[in-house]
């Protein structure tokens, strides 16, 4: 198969195509030609067959009529006459003793059939239709394997009649006839599709190969070949577009080649590597020699890319080109150095470009290399040069010179160097540096200069002197700085040298006038200090340094130390002023504290100035105050202002006339005075009409006179409101006796008013509460024995608020003799107990309303050393939750009773706690003493029958896990005594939306006497079930002898009938010629009423066969049943030219096939019998289901019955019809009905005269 595969797809088309065609012809001749012969077979097994029925429905009649008269010559005439029938080969009439009575040969007669069949070729065959299943009537088979027809006709008392015909030879002659067809059909179908594949091999292939050729050429590398084809066809517009494309091709070629040889004539390496660790190299043109490297070797040694680049660029390079591989971009430049294969160093410019697939995958990656080794030179040397002159002429004003690092020669000095030492250029230029320097500074300035040329630093600075010409000496500031190439050696030293003879000159006088200005500060407390922004430093003066108690001995700090000085709290404020002024210059004048480690906290005065600099205020200078005595001294006035000014009660002070001359700030505010009021007449304006008199008759005198006054007024808010004040007057005198001032203190009460009418009320409604829950709160102060008790306590107890007291006494009075030693037990425990202890206790009164139970609730209150101070608490009246616990309590028991009466034991169980509870009763049905606890899972499959005991872990697993629970039965150990049977129910709560675990409820019911009774109910079932079996077999005799009787009357009532139909038949076919019209009348009444009595008879077996038989349910399918049975009745719809209609649908319902198929035939048949006189007969058949139930019906438009003999009619041998209008045996209908009793079913129908009839059948479903 591989290799016709192989040659197949290998053909050209122009030889595949045509193949296909003649092989596709080739399939439909021989599908058609396999259609054809079965179709014709089945034609010729058809017509055959009914041949042979029809022959055989006629000598059926005949030989039942010679065997009613004995005359085997007629037979075997009657079965000879078989072997006319074309085809016949055997035919045997065969008596019920299985006796030869006839046959096509004469030496078979009288033989048993086994030995008449000994010699048959197709013995087997006949043997099979002879000792098959018992037929009725005539029954033909087809054996198609060969050519064969069996036919059965079932005869009188038993005698059976068998033949085979052969059916080869109108078969050969129908095939012979439909090969002919089929020869024709197939030259007509080769000869289109030989014409069709000379029409393709003209018209398209001769063009196709004329293209294939011309992209042959252009495959070959020849791109001036064309296919030149012309037309409008597919082809056509393939070859134009061909050529099209070879067009384009070659001019793209010649602009590749132009490209390229540009490209090689340039200096660029144009390079492609392969996606491998190390970038092996792919591609790389001729250009790359330039770095000695052979391309054919790269290539072909697979050399990793990343070999040639420089050690250093190496790590950056391949993590850039990692970075852009993941996350783009795809097209970037690089520039790094390559190692060339001389081993010296290459600068290239590397532009990339990376190419990707659908997926985002790199596929491919290349690049152009462009060395610029040349261009970073030059880049270098001007940069160095640049940097030179920077160097030399930036700062013009300085001394610059380069030095050697090797010999300290200068090597280039400008002007002002010059000018600083006193030496001309060449003059200068001859010495070094060293020769210049005394000897203080030398060593120095020697050590800096070695450590710089070991690479150890990259410059310093110092101040050194230097010896000039004239050999005076020279202070100077240098900055040295070195220059070095690219292996980091020194080239040579830059240096700046600045003269600072002068200033060295100022410094020494300054330090005079700063010493004279210590003395100053340190006699005036006051220090100076100077602050640099740009270095962060902070001097201060010795006496600053004092101030601040920090080391004298360092005077220089840093910002961030002379910060940590400032208390946190003012921090903030300084940096603010030091940043305002540095970035506006504007001066700053503050107050804040330092804390000093010695003196603690020192208040500062601080002023300082901002200096510009280049432009910027980076240089602060400044002094600073102690001013820590002045600040105490006023700190101890302001804090009785500030708190007389901080109170929110209004403080006044009057003079001995009363005249009002100071208000505080809440005074201002509280009253509403304006800041400029006048204030002598104040009391007569902020108090109202009622306080002034009590001011002045009350409070004024008596604080004179004693010193000090308390009382209740009011003022006036500053909206005009009158606010509640307590108020107090005090009277201030001097050390001779005499009034100074009267001062007043007025604090706002509004509050205080508002909590107590919220008291009163709150109170109010506690009381009611009490009332409403009969509840009541007391109070006991212990060491006076004082009690009280809430208004709602009193009716509790049985006594009367307004009347009676609050004691121990009557409490003790009011409770029940028997519970009044258990409450003084316990409050006596409890004084015992410790703070914060609480007590709940029952007990009951007794009131004049009655006994009542009470629950009090009472709380231990000690002092700091665990005295009792006060015991307190609540008390309720609980009599209606005593009495419903008490009715739970008596239902308890009495389900407790319950269960031990019935041998119920209950249990409950918690999955999501794992806690399981049980009643008594369980325990004892385990055979255990009743306990607080469950039993253990031990003890529990210590009790359980061994057997049973994995089932019972099972379940325990299940219900603890959550799962559902199942219902089952075990038995108990019988170590723990005899076998006691148990049945465990358990039902399941979901607590799902909870998101809980479910919860489990269950018995466990002790049912031995139960498993006992079954036991016994067992052994009495089994006695009842053998007497029902020895009647059973009684009644099956019975019927059997009951149906062998109605057999023998069956054949004793049709063996007549069957003489006279026979006798009837030959009169009318030998003597019929001889009758009249009248004789012929009376024999045709005679056969009409032997055929009526014949179908009597076969309806009244069957309905007593129906009535004995067992119903086999089984799905039956009912929509190709009635199809089946339609199909019947052909002949008679045909004939009448009814129209039947079917609307079912499939289904299928379990019922006896036999039993449904004789009431829907009898149906059918009646409804196109009594419907054959209507225009057209309408015979329509339907299902639906209703209330749970299908219900079938079949309708038609015939005549119709009248309604009030609706249950008559499913009588045996009722008509509703005489018998010469509609014949039947009146057996049907009640057949339907007792068929349909043994199915389950239920039969009616509905119908009115003239208007047809529906006949409903029900079946459950």
């Amino acid at each position: 198969m591989p290799a016709l595969r192989h040659g197949l797809l290998g053909m050209s088309g122009r030889r595949l195509v045509p193949l296909l065609i003649f092989l596709v012809a080739l399939l439909a001749i021989g599908i058609r030609y396999q259609h054809q012969m079965g179709r014709m077979t089945a034609e010729v097994e058809a017509i055959e067959a009914q041949r042979l029925r029809d022959r055989l429905g006629i000598d059926q009649n005949r030989l039942d009529v010679r065997m009613g008269m004995s005359d085997p010559l007629m037979l075997r005439r009657i079965v000879g006459a078989l072997g006319l029938h074309d085809g016949m080969d055997h035919a045997y009439l065969v008596s019920p003793q299985n006796v030869v009575l006839a046959s096509l040969s004469r030496a078979d007669i009288g033989r048993t059939l086994d030995e008449a069949l000994a010699q048959v070729d197709e013995r087997e065959r006949l043997r099979a239709l002879f000792n098959g299943p018992v037929r009725t009537g005539i029954d033909i088979s087809v054996v198609r394997e060969a050519s064969l027809l069996t036919g059965w006709v079932t005869l009188l008392d038993g005698h059976r009649l068998g033949v085979l015909v052969d059916i080869s030879v109108p078969l050969a002659q129908r095939r012979q006839q439909a090969q002919r067809e089929l020869a024709v059909e197939a030259l007509a179908a080769l000869g289109v599709a030989t014409l069709l594949a000379l029409l393709l091999h003209l018209i398209w292939f001769r063009r196709a190969q004329k293209l294939v050729t011309a992209l042959e050429h252009m495959g070959a590398g020849d791109l001036s070949a064309r296919a030149g084809l012309t037309g409008e066809d597919e082809l056509a517009l393939i070859g134009r577009a061909t050529d099209h494309m070879a067009g384009q091709l070659e001019t793209d070629r010649a602009v590749a080649l132009h490209l390229s040889e540009l490209v090689n004539r340039s200096p660029l390496v144009v390079i492609e590597w392969r996606l491998a660790p190390g970038w092996p190299v792919h591609y790389v043109n001729d250009n790359i020699r330039q770095w000695g490297y052979d391309p054919h070797a790269l290539v072909a040694g697979g050399v990793p890319f990343v070999s040639l680049l420089h050690p250093d660029d190496a790590g950056w390079v391949g993590a850039e080109v990692d970075r852009f591989l993941e996350h783009g971009p795809d097209e970037y430049h690089q520039e790094y150095r390559i190692l060339r294969a001389d081993g010296a160093t290459a600068w290239v410019h590397d532009h990339t470009r990376h190419e990707r697939n659908e997926l985002g995958q790199v596929v491919r990656i290349s690049g152009i290399l462009l060395d610029i080794s040349a261009q970073k030179e030059a880049q270098q040397a001007q940069r160095e040069q640049a940097e030179l002159l920077r160097m030399f002429y930036e700062l013009p004003f300085l001394g610059m010179a380069i030095s050697s690092p090797t010999d300290k020669r200068w090597m280039q000095v400008n002007d002002q160097l010059c000018e600083i030492l006193g030496y001309p250029r060449e003059e200068l230029l001859r010495k070094n540096w060293a020769e210049m320097t005394p000897p203080g500074d030398l060593e120095r300035n020697v050590a800096l200069f070695d450590e710089l040329i070991a690479g150890q630093r990259s410059g310093y600075r110092m101040s050194k002197r230097f010896v000039r010409k004239d050999g005076r000496m020279v202070h100077a500031e240098i900055d040295v700085r070195a220059v070095r190439d690219e292996r980091g050696q020194v080239r040579q030293l830059f240096a700046t040298i600045q003269d600072v003879t002068e200033r060295h000159r100022y410094e020494q006088t300054l330090q005079q006038m700063q010493d004279q200005m210590l003395k100053a500060q340190r006699i005036g407390n006051m220090g100076s200090w100077t602050m640099d922004l740009r270095r962060r430093t902070f001097v201060a003066s010795p006496q600053a340094l004092v101030i601040y108690g920090t080391d004298p001995g360092r005077p220089e700090m840093t910002l961030e130390e002379a910060d940590a000085l400032v208390v946190p709290e003012d921090r903030a404020l300084v940096r603010e002023a030091v940043r305002r002024g540095a970035s506006t210059g504007e001066p700053s004048d503050l107050r804040c504290r330092v804390l000093n480690p010695v003196r603690g906290v020192r208040h500062l005065h601080v002023r300082a100035e901002f200096e510009p600099e280049d432009g910027q205020f980076v240089r602060c200078v400044g002094m600073v105050v102690d001013e820590t005595d002045l600040v105490e001294a006023q700190r101890d006035r302001d804090r009785l202002v500030s708190v007389l000014e901080a109170t929110p009660d209004i403080v006044s002070m009057a003079n001995p006339r009363g005249e009002v001359f100071y208000y505080n700030r809440a005074g201002y505010e509280v009253l509403g005075l304006p800041e400029d009021a006048p204030l002598a007449d104040a009391i007569g304006r902020v108090h109202p009409e009622w306080a002034v008199r009590i001011v002045k008759e009350q409070g004024i005198p008596v604080a004179i006179a004693q010193g000090r006054w308390l009382g209740e007024t009011a003022v006036y808010g500053a909206d005009g409101r009158e606010i509640p004040m307590s108020q107090m007057i005090l009277s201030h005198h001097g050390a001779d006796g005499q009034l100074m001032y009267l001062s007043t203190i007025l604090r706002d009460i509004s509050e205080r008013k508002v909590a107590e009418a919220a008291l009163r009320e709150q109170g109010r409604v506690l009381a009611e509460a009490q009332e409403l829950s009969r509840m009541g709160n007391w109070r006991i102060d212990l060491p006076s024995r004082q009690v009280s008790w809430s208004r709602g306590l009193f009716p509790l107890l049985g006594f009367d608020p307004d009347a009676d007291q609050a004691s121990m006494e009557n409490f003790m009075a009011s409770m029940h003799p028997d519970d009044r030693p258990r409450m003084q037990q316990t409050m006596r425990e409890h004084l015992a107990g410790k703070d914060g202890d609480t007590r709940v206790v029952d007990h009951r009164v007794v009131t004049p309303a009655g006994v009542r139970y009470l629950e009090t609730r009472a709380r231990l209150s000690c002092d700091g050393q665990g005295k009792p101070m006060r015991l307190f608490g609540t008390t309720m009246d609980v009599t209606e939750r005593v009495l419903a616990s008490q009715v739970v309590t008596d239902l308890k028991d009495m389900l407790e009773q319950a269960e031990t009466v019935s041998l119920l034991g209950s249990w409950a169980g918690d999955a999501e706690t794992q806690r399981l509870n049980v009643s008594a009763q369980l325990f004892r049905n385990l055979g255990l003493e009743p306990a607080a606890r469950p039993p253990t899972d031990a003890q529990y499959l210590d009790r359980i029958h061994p057997d049973d005991r994995p089932m019972v872990m099972d379940d325990m697993r299940t219900i603890r896990a959550g799962g559902p629970p199942k219902d089952f039965v075990f038995r108990t150990n019988p170590a723990h005594g005899p076998v006691r049977w148990m049945r465990r129910t358990a039902r399941r709560i979901d607590r799902s939306a909870e998101k809980l675990q479910p919860r489990y409820i269950g018995t466990l019911l002790d049912i031995t006497e139960s498993v006992h009774a079954e036991e016994q109910l067992r052994h009495i079932n089994q006695a009842l079930e053998q007497r029902v079996a020895e009647r059973t077999a009684q009644l099956s005799q019975a019927n059997q002898e009951l149906e062998a009787f109605s057999y023998t009357v069956s054949h004793d009532l049709k063996a007549p009938l069957r003489g006279i139909d026979g006798y009837s038949q030959l009169l009318v076919e030998e003597y019929g010629d001889k009758l009249d019209e009248e004789g012929r009348h009376f024999v045709r009444r005679i056969r009409h009423g032997v055929q009526q009595m014949g179908a009597l008879i076969s309806d009244l077996l069957e309905y007593s066969r129906m009535e004995r038989r067992d119903m086999a349910a089984g799905p039956v399918a009912i929509r190709p049943l009635v199809e089946s049975i339609l199909e019947s009745f052909h002949a008679d719809i045909e004939r009448q030219g009814a129209q039947v209609r079917t609307g079912l649908e499939d289904f299928t319902l379990a019922l006896d096939r036999e039993g449904i198929s004789v009431v829907l035939r009898n149906l059918i048949g009646n409804a196109l019998k009594f419907s054959r006189d209507s225009s057209p007969p309408v015979v329509e058949i339907g299902s639906c289901l209703k209330n749970g139930c299908r219900v079938l019906w079949v309708r038609d438009n015939g005549v119709g019955f009248d309604m009030k003999y609706h249950d008559r009619m499913f009588g045996i041998f009722q008509r509703l019809h005489r018998a010469e209008e509609f014949p039947g045996t009146g057996v049907g209908l009640a057949l339907v009905a007792k068929a349909v009793q043994r199915m389950g079913g239920r039969v009616w129908a509905e119908s009115a005269p003239g208007a047809g009839a529906t006949f409903y059948l029900e079946f459950p479903l």
